[in-house]
């Protein structure tokens, strides 16, 4: 049975780290908007940071599924054979990265003319040297990879977090000490080996006795094979030729497409990926345990509470971005070379991001549940055609709405996708049933009901307060805001007994009281 209190310890501590690292990130992007806002440099440094890091992402997606659950079954057996597993897994990853990572340097310029093919002139040079100059970290990041997941099998979460620390600081760090776009540059490619190396020292004990190997032949290494190479595929387009597409059609917008995109997009991925996917970090190896004891009416349990958990979270903070998105983005970005022009083109994507946190948050801890299975297949089909949907949705979309087409055309895809893979799981363990959320769902309608109408009234009564007050006057809008809408929201599922909601006031009353008391 899955340990409840051990899965929410490890997830809080990891959301803990989590919070610094994304707020590193967006640190960066507060930076680039202030000192670059949504021009030529912040284009091209966008464009070149996506290809290694998409890259990374892709590798991180599929090393985690496929290595993992088998290195924990592998090391379960036998212990000499599970870090055998590591080392020759380890083997293959240093060449495969080593050999992509030099095509990169030396194919910069087709890679920019592919990823961007908007841009010409001082845009394209400048897109392609540091495209140059970034790719020597996708080999640092891509051999992470491997650590993390190893970390992860181990039940470590801490610090393959904090490691993800060191790669975030690094873009920071040397743009303070260096200035200008090849700063952060730099930084990222020292941040990633940073990273690497904190993770390894993780490993110390066992890397001492590896040794490394090309026995292709070992099972092991064939079920993590046979495991990846669908995920590689699907994943590959999905994240990594993924974001490039975005990025080629936000590229023919004009200079600022790709920024505003990122900024938007940025936002959305903070809020989206610090409590899902620190959640399914955690859930993957103890719901592999499960899987491989055959506790299904456990999985089924878990994954119920985590959707309608997520759902409680995300729902009214996509509606209060949804609603409230242009004043969100002044107070994020707007300053310096961040004018109301670049608020304005931000914005535009937001409001179809917004839809798509929650689809998002659901689908980093659904994917997981068919890991846990040593199902790759299913989240591969499923991944690779909602890709496919994506991109016949762009053009249409952006011809009517622009950028913001971009951005509706993925929360279709991942909504869509994310439906398709719960009816999936509930046909493959049917202790699961999706038709099981229905009231659950529809008490979930009438709080946001409540919460879209508590923000309009707010709006047409207070609205003037963001527009005089400057920053203060925005925090103290936004703030407002998002109180009054929370607090609809909560209000009607508490009286609509969302047995989450009441046990949350219940225990927060208890609290409460104790803490009066004493």
């Amino acid at each position: 049975m899955l340990d409840v209190r051990r899965v929410l310890q490890a997830t809080t501590v990891v959301t803990a780290i989590a919070l610094v690292v994304k707020g590193l990130g967006f640190v960066e992007k507060i930076v680039l908007a202030y000192f670059f806002g949504t021009g030529i440099e912040v284009d091209a440094y966008l464009v070149a940071y996506t290809i290694p890091f998409s890259a990374y992402i892709v590798l991180r997606e599929v090393v985690e599924p496929s290595f993992l659950p088998t290195f924990v079954r592998t090391l379960g057996v036998s212990v000499r054979d599970g870090w055998r597993l590591f080392g020759v897994f380890g083997t293959l990853l240093l060449l495969l990265l080593g050999a992509v990572t030099v095509g990169g340097i030396l194919l910069a310029e087709p890679l920019i003319s592919v990823a961007a093919p908007g841009f010409s002139g001082a845009q394209y040079q400048a897109a392609t040297q540091l495209t140059r100059l970034v790719m020597p970290a996708l080999l640092f990041l891509g051999l992470s990879t491997l650590t993390t997941a190893t970390l992860h099998g181990q039940k470590r979460f801490a610090l393959p977090a904090l490691s993800m620390a060191s790669f975030r600081a690094g873009p920071l760090i040397f743009f303070l000490l260096l200035g200008g776009i090849q700063g952060l540059a730099l930084g990222m490619i020292l941040g990633a080996l940073g990273k690497l190396v904190l993770e390894t020292l993780g490993l110390r004990r066992h890397l001492r006795r590896l040794r490394p190997s090309l026995d292709l032949g070992f099972p092991p290494v064939r079920v993590v094979g046979r495991l990846a190479a669908p995920l590689l595929v699907a994943l590959g387009l999905s994240l990594f030729v993924g974001p490039l597409v975005e990025n080629a059609f936000a590229s023919r917008a004009g200079v600022g497409g790709v920024s505003a995109l990122a900024f938007a997009r940025k936002i959305a991925e903070t809020l989206t990926t610090i409590v899902p996917y620190a959640l399914a970090l955690v859930l993957l190896p103890f719901s592999a345990e499960m899987a491989a004891k055959q506790e299904n009416q456990a999985l089924a349990k878990t994954l119920s509470g985590s959707i309608r958990g997520l759902t409680l979270l995300f729902l009214p903070v996509t509606l209060g971005l949804m609603i409230l998105r242009e004043p969100f983005v002044r107070l994020l970005f707007e300053r310096g070379a961040f004018t109301a022009a670049s608020t304005e083109l931000t914005a535009g994507p937001l409001l179809f991001y917004a839809l798509a946190l929650l689809p998002f948050a659901l689908e980093v801890i659904v994917v997981q549940f068919f890991f846990a299975r040593q199902d790759t297949l299913t989240p591969v089909i499923t991944d690779t055609a909602a890709f496919l949907l994506n991109v016949i949705l762009i053009p249409p979309l952006m011809a009517a709405l622009g950028l913001g087409g971009i951005a509706l055309a993925v929360a279709v895809a991942k909504g869509l996708k994310v439906l398709a893979l719960l009816l999936i799981y509930g046909r493959r363990v049917p202790e699961f049933q999706l038709s099981s959320l229905g009231p659950f769902t529809g008490k979930m309608v009438l709080a946001s009901l409540a919460a879209v109408l508590g923000l309009w009234a707010f709006l047409l009564l207070g609205g003037g307060l963001a527009d005089d007050s400057g920053i203060m006057g925005l925090i103290v809008h936004l703030s407002a805001a998002g109180l009054l809408g929370g607090f609809a929201f909560f209000l009607v599922a508490y009286f609509l007994r969302v047995e989450e909601v009441r046990s949350l006031w219940h225990r927060g009353w208890a609290w409460g009281r104790d803490l009066i008391h004493d």
